[in-house]
């Protein structure tokens, strides 16, 4: 069977405006499945000071996990929380019911030491003995000669988290992933 010439034009048109379809079919899901879970699961975030020094730097730029963002740290997370309405990173140190004490240049949670390979330069002051209250959490900079954190204004509270941070991705050679638990 022969086609006549417009016929095969037609035919040809029709591919090729389905094959277009599909693709915007395609680039349409895409486009909602990454809004999707850039609003509801991950979003990338730029570090914008140096509270947490030497883990992460100024201008790094890091993945946070915003789902479930009230129940999904443990001692050790490094979190993004809102304090006086501007976003900062802070690592969990005492949890709900904790007792938190720094002194010796080392801090301690229920009466046990913990180790923190992350920090380079202890505390030199002393603090509490305190307990963390309900829905509230302590938190420390790594850098801990900046006292902008739990010694100074006091715990944060669980609605103040804006995310934990999961893993840093820039620059590259800096990459790592953040289990978040401390060795007590």
């Amino acid at each position: 069977m022969q086609y006549k010439k417009g016929e095969r034009m037609a035919k040809k048109i029709k591919i090729y405006l389905k094959f277009v379809s599909d693709i915007l079919e395609i680039v349409l899901i895409l486009f909602a499945l990454s809004w999707f879970i850039r609003t509801y699961f991950f979003q990338p975030y730029e570090i914008t000071d140096n509270t947490m020094s030497p883990t992460i730097q100024t201008g790094d730029k890091v993945c946070i996990k915003t789902f479930n963002k009230e129940s999904s740290f443990t001692r050790g997370s490094i979190l993004i929380v809102s304090n006086n309405k501007q976003l900062t990173a802070k690592r969990v140190i005492g949890l709900p019911g904790d007792a938190i004490e720094i002194k010796n240049q080392y801090i301690y949670v229920n009466n046990q030491l913990i180790y923190e390979k992350y920090v380079v330069e202890s505390m030199k002051d002393t603090f509490g003995p305190i307990t963390v209250p309900e829905n509230q959490i302590f938190l420390l900079n790594d850098d801990r000669k900046d006292r902008a954190d739990s010694r100074t204004l006091g715990c944060f509270s669980v609605k103040s988290i804006y995310g934990r941070v999961v893993v840093e991705y820039y620059p590259i050679k800096e990459f790592q992933v953040f289990f978040g638990f401390l060795d007590i």
